[in-house]
């Protein structure tokens, strides 16, 4: 028989940041992308798209064009670190 060793799971986030659909966006910088991996309670951040891909060419789910997804386990950092590349893909900062 097998034990799974379960005693250091901790609980997390997944926050999601969606722009307008058609649109063509870039990338962020790297630096920003790791300035944001290593906040505190941040474990990954996924940028979700390809830039040589046409947008309505990726698969999204209706509503929306999934930019990022950042995962943690302090909310408030994570919804912190969406503000920031929502600057960057909506309005270029």
């Amino acid at each position: 028989m097998w034990d799974f060793a379960d005693g250091n799971r901790c609980g997390g986030y997944s926050v999601v940041l969606f722009g307008p659909t058609g649109a063509h966006y870039r990338h962020p910088p790297p630096v920003l992308v790791q300035k944001i991996k290593c906040a505190p309670g941040i474990s990954s951040v996924q940028i979700t798209f390809r830039e040589d891909l046409e947008p309505e060419l990726h698969a999204m789910p209706p509503g929306g064009f999934r930019l990022a997804v950042i995962n943690g386990v302090d909310l408030d950092t994570a919804l912190t670190a969406r503000e920031v590349l929502k600057d960057h893909f909506l309005n270029g900062r």
